[in-house]
């Protein structure tokens, strides 16, 4: 059966005109707007993780300020939209990242401006008078007759986190310009401002008055990202397609979206969730309907987190999948960036989410499949010189070496990847850090394993489903040389007695017995059992 003509999907389009013209599939939640710009002089802040629709936001705002409903038929805004219509400034500040020194950066800040206000009707005598005639044009402004919308507001701050004197230049001379519009905000009918920070925690903020931060409001916790509602009311036909390609229901295809892109709370009351937007995308807009790692690749990993890990560290791999209880004032007004907790950053960054909250205190945890191998592979490039061991001699990944391998073959591979390590720093000392580490390593290169698998008669070590095989491993951990072979002995018994992996599964089952020799650092001994 041929599949049908499908609504087009808006990967990578942040434009909202454009996405309402050429049909493309829109996820309408309009009714928030009314709510969000209701009331004569409204100041915000959103701050999401990247590949959220924080600037498919601001468009679809810009486009209602200065056109009305034009572009809104048949949405849900559209009957009770009564403004007129206004200049908008539409300001990215991530145009004005990366840059080396104060003078390079004050250089694209101004541009930034200029190129921003122009079509509003500013213009600077000079790049030097660039912040000084804005201040007398913003004071030349009529009450309430100007709309601004920031993107990315945090990008200069945290582009040179990791050199504390720049920072605080960089500081300074955005505090200019946020000096100026407290002084003149009258001009302001709207203010929207997002980022991936909190308005606390780049210390720009606090001269504006009246900013509401709606980042953990429960109002607004559904906003940005799709609910699983919306996603079978405005996807279902994607939906269908993918499940017919899978040889799955559709129930069951909406589970391994749930499974691997749903999670993310963003709702200080952890009720409501929502799937990753881009991850969802790409997963439909795939010509195979992969369950990849999509977040990670185009944006999972923004610069204020590696440069906060390349100072710091993340905690041990085995933890990072652990819930962990922090005050919920924590991240609504968690301290100035460079004081970050590793929570509040991984919370600020997507790894974390909110799973449960008792009003005080909020359980973190990690959202779903998608974020779990993303953080692996944040472990792995600590563990390892960039991921470099995540592929055999010939660049295969771990599900191609699983799938079609020999077990000399992956013996081979699974001895790269433990030459990769960082011994310095992560040691293995006995059969519980042999898989632990290992586990870590297979997530990081997008596969999923099962470490410790309950079986009737005891837990097997490690597991990898990988085509139509299942490989069930047994560690043992020699501290002397001389162990090796009475070990090896002791997990083939181990393996046979309690019959790991024989439940059904209709698989081709291969279990190895497997020891892991601490001084050489790698596997010396292993052997297939029947």
């Amino acid at each position: 059966m041929n599949d049908p003509i499908l609504q087009p999907l808006p990967l990578g389009n942040a434009d909202f005109v454009h996405i309402r013209r050429n049909n493309a599939l829109y996820v309408d939640k309009t009714a928030m707007l009314v709510e969000l710009a209701a009331g004569d002089a409204n100041r915000i802040i959103l701050s999401r993780p990247r590949r959220f629709g924080k600037s498919m936001l601001l468009s679809t705002l810009q486009s209602l300020f200065e056109h009305g409903t034009r572009d809104f038929h048949g949405l849900q805004i559209e009957e009770c939209w009564k403004e007129k219509s206004y200049p908008v400034v539409r300001l990215d500040l991530s145009s004005a990242s990366r840059f080396q020194n104060v003078s390079e950066f004050r250089e694209k800040f101004w541009r930034q401006l200029r190129i921003a206000f122009g079509p509003a009707g500013f213009k600077a005598s000079s790049k030097e008078d660039t912040l000084e005639d804005l201040f007398c044009w913003l004071q030349s402004r009529e009450k309430n007759s100007l709309v601004l919308l920031i993107d990315e507001y945090d990008a200069p701050v945290t582009d040179c986190l990791d050199r504390p004197e720049l920072l605080g230049q960089v500081r300074n001379a955005m505090s200019d310009f946020l000096f100026a519009l407290k002084q003149h905000e009258g001009a302001l009918r709207f203010l929207f401002v997002t980022g991936v920070a909190t308005a606390s925690a780049t210390g720009l903020l606090s001269c504006l008055n009246g900013l509401k931060d709606i980042s953990f409001d429960p109002a607004y916790g559904t906003l940005l990202g799709y609910t699983q509602e919306e996603l079978v009311h405005y996807f279902g036909a994607h939906i269908d397609r993918a499940a017919r390609r899978h040889g799955l229901s559709r129930e069951a295809l909406l589970e391994k979206l749930r499974e691997f892109y749903d999670g993310f709370s963003f709702d200080a009351e952890g009720r409501t969730h929502v799937c990753c937007p881009w991850s969802v995308l790409s997963f439909f807009a795939s010509t195979n309907f992969a369950f990849d790692n999509y977040w990670f690749q185009t944006g999972g990993h923004p610069n204020v987190l590696l440069k906060h890990l390349a100072r710091h560290g993340l905690d041990a791999p085995g933890a990072f999948d652990q819930l962990k209880p922090v005050f919920l004032s924590d991240l609504v007004c968690a301290p100035t960036c460079e004081h970050w907790s590793g929570e509040a950053l991984l919370a600020q960054a997507g790894y974390l989410t909110i799973k449960a909250s008792d009003g005080a205190q909020v359980l973190l945890g990690c959202p779903n499949k998608e974020v779990y191998m993303s953080m692996a592979n944040l472990h792995v490039r600590q563990m390892t010189k960039n991921g470099a061991s995540l592929t055999d001699a010939n660049g295969m990944k771990p599900a191609d070496v699983f799938s079609s391998q020999p077990a000399d073959k992956v013996i081979e591979f699974l001895n790269r990847m433990y030459n990769g390590l960082n011994y310095q720093h992560y040691p293995i000392k006995d059969e519980a850090g042999a898989c632990s580490h290992l586990q870590t390593l297979l997530i990081g290169g997008a596969w999923m394993p099962e470490v410790e698998k309950h079986h009737a008669h005891g837990r097997s070590d490690l597991e990898v489903t990988a085509g139509r095989r299942r490989w069930v491993f047994e560690f043992k951990c020699a501290r002397r040389s001389a162990q090796t072979e009475a070990l090896l002995q002791e997990a083939i018994v181990q393996i046979r007695s309690r019959h790991y992996g024989e439940t059904p599964h209709g698989l081709d089952l291969i279990r190895v017995a497997v020891v892991f020799d601490a001084q050489a650092r790698q596997i010396t001994a292993w052997r297939q059992i029947d």
